[in-house]
């Protein structure tokens, strides 16, 4: 790992460093260290253009190519190959006199880049200036002339059926990029489009139909049979598909005849009925089907645990804290740190605490674990979106009719590529949504949170920031019981924490909540967390209205007044404890007392004057009935 070299690389592109800013685990650049390298992670922070990445992108953003500036250095041998795409395919697009125009080069993981043909140079060049888009395969289009054209959404399934010797061609680009400049190379043409099996293959076939009217002789839209969400024609031939089959489906399929009509950019509002549009499905909290929600918290907090009980509640259908599933939900959780016999203890865990049969969530509740399934999103040198892991999560999704999809921490999902490349978690939050969209479900994304030094905390302090946070529909945050409130009421801070929303464009804000972390003992002997509903103390819980009144005769009777300092030998918080059965020395009763005093004042059940005292000589604070009468308080 390049990582283990970081302070000898960023001094090697950045120079010395500021000493005066810079400490042993983070080096500052800049008259105000607007710029930061972490020693410790191997990531970089500007301040000023808030973004940052890891050392790769700190390498090109200054104009040098990673492998190069690395092999000056003499430690490209801890490059790994693992992180940068492998080339797996090149795709030549040719002009009408077979000379080379451009081509796509395909990676693993899938990705794909293209290149002009440099004519003066005679190689290949990055981008596509001045490049007229053409289809693949075109000499053999020109020169096979009566033959029937396949239109396909890649070059893979071009050459696929290249070999099956049927004549075939896309364009570059993908599903949507069909570019008018192609038509006129299918004027008087027999044309059979073959659509991947997804939204976006028959999206795209559509649009090819509606570009090709009335310049193509006759068009057919295929649905291959047998496809599962995602397959393409070279998964039905490599699944058993013969030409037989499919010429039986080209035989049975009517061409085209009404207008298709062709996909536009924005849609024309037209009448519309309001009964029409489905109310937005709400599944559980904040959980809204076909979106993101975000829950960030810092380490330690118990955003797993939590993650877990909330799974099994709507695996089961059951409001386990405070909150009400919409129905029983399929619900998967990954988790990409744990090994997955440690989920299935807190599960297990779980179950026993709240008292649920393991047959309530079976088949309902889907676990897995990074160490067995590594689910890596993004990938190599550029921090390329891997979208042969979105695929693999999309099918399952689809098969299963999942409702609820957990990723349980984002961070461990982006490979070699930091938290903090705001551009990168824009690109995940973004494909993530595109996810929810395509399966109908909710995405759950379980995040960190930057250090705060104390201060309150808030959704922005994510890490990845704004982005992650705009990508999302809703995002709430975990918190630390405050280590003032636990010791005056004698609890273990670290035990109690509450999740309070930050963000919610689809509803109202929701109250904070407050959890507890309790040990739940396993038949196997080992010990787990489970996170349990918990209500804060109450500092009125057993106090009656008597009692509220008995208080107050007593300050009404009391000569000299009971004095407000609880410094005073005559404080009026001792009448409170004598009343109420509590102790002064106890520190949650203290605690408690002061409360109690606090809410009888600002309802004026006592008040609080000031009387000059002879004996200090100075004004002081004293109590005495209020003109509330507690007996009648409702």
């Amino acid at each position: 790992m390049i990582e283990q070299h970081t302070k000898e690389i960023a001094i090697a592109l950045l120079g010395e460093p500021n000493e005066k800013l810079s400490k042993p685990s983070e080096l500052r650049w800049g008259t105000f260290g607007s710029l930061s390298v972490d020693l410790e992670k191997g990531t970089f922070y500007d301040h000023e253009q808030a973004s940052g990445g890891g050392l790769t992108q700190l390498i090109s953003l200054h104009g040098k190519d990673p492998k190069t500036f690395l092999d000056e250095l003499k430690i490209n041998n801890e490059f790994t190959p693992a992180s940068s795409p492998k080339v797996v395919a090149r795709y030549e697009y040719k002009d009408e006199q077979n000379k080379p125009s451009y081509e796509v080069i395909r990676f693993e993981p899938k990705t794909f880049r293209q290149r002009r043909f440099d004519c003066q140079a005679q190689k290949y060049v990055s981008g596509l200036k001045d490049v007229t888009p053409l289809p693949y395969n075109l000499p053999e289009i020109i020169k096979q002339k009566d033959e029937i054209i396949y239109i396909v959404e890649g070059e893979k399934d071009v050459e696929t059926l290249r070999k099956k010797g049927l004549l075939s061609t896309c364009n570059s680009g993908g599903s949507g990029n069909w570019n008018p400049a192609l038509n006129k190379f299918f004027q008087h043409r027999n044309i059979v489009i073959l659509p991947d099996c997804d939204e976006a293959g028959k999206s795209h076939a559509k649009l090819v139909a509606s570009e090709l009217q009335g310049i193509a002789k006759s068009i057919k839209i295929i649905e291959l049979p047998d496809l599962k969400l995602k397959e393409d024609p070279t998964d039905f031939f490599n699944k058993g598909g013969t030409i037989e089959q499919l010429m039986q489906c080209i035989n049975q399929t009517s061409e085209l005849t009404e207008k298709i009509d062709k996909p536009q950019l924005f849609d024309a509002w037209q009448i519309l009925d309001p009964l029409t549009i489905e109310p937005r499905d709400f599944l559980y909290r904040d959980y809204t089907r076909y979106y993101c929600s975000l829950l960030v918290s810092p380490g330690g907090i118990g955003k797993s645990s939590l993650s877990i009980v909330d799974a099994i509640a709507m695996a089961s259908n059951k409001n386990l804290l405070g909150a009400v599933p919409k129905q029983k939900l399929k619900v998967v959780y990954y988790n990409s740190e744990d090994p997955l016999q440690e989920i299935q203890r807190r599960v297990l865990g779980c179950l026993q605490h709240f008292n649920i049969d393991q047959s309530e969530i079976q088949n309902y509740l889907f676990l897995a674990s990074g160490r067995d399934q590594d689910l890596v999103l993004s990938q190599g040198i550029d921090n390329a979106i891997n979208e042969q892991n979105f695929d693999l999560i999309e099918r399952f999704c689809v098969e299963n009719n999942i409702d609820v999809l957990i990723l349980d921490p984002l961070v461990n999902m982006l490979g070699s590529a930091s938290e903090n490349d705001n551009s990168l978690m824009g690109s995940i939050t973004k494909r993530l949504s595109m996810l929810s969209e395509k399966c109908s479900i909710a995405t759950v994304i379980v995040h960190h949170t930057r250090k705060t030094n104390q201060r309150e905390m808030s959704v922005e302090d994510s890490r990845g920031g704004i982005q992650l946070v705009s990508g999302c529909r809703s995002a709430s945050f975990l918190q630390k019981m405050d280590d003032d409130f636990a010791t005056k009421h004698n609890l273990e801070a670290h035990r109690y924490f509450s999740i309070n929303n930050g963000k919610a464009n689809l509803k109202p804000l929701a109250k904070q909540s407050w959890f507890e972390k309790i040990s739940v003992d396993l038949i196997n002997g080992d010990q787990v967390a489970v996170v349990v509903p918990y209500e804060l103390p109450d500092a009125f819980a057993g106090v009656t209205k008597q009692m509220a009144k008995e208080v107050q005769i007593r300050c009404t009777e009391a000569d000299p007044p009971y004095k407000h300092h609880y410094q005073a030998s005559n404080y009026v918080g001792k009448v409170i404890a004598e009343v109420l059965g509590l102790k002064l020395s106890s520190k949650s009763d203290k605690a408690k007392i002061s409360e109690i005093l606090k809410i009888w004042i600002q309802n004026d059940v006592l008040s609080i004057e000031e009387e000059h005292d002879k004996r200090s000589s100075r004004e002081i604070k004293v109590i005495r009935a209020g003109s509330v009468n507690p007996m009648v308080v409702t």
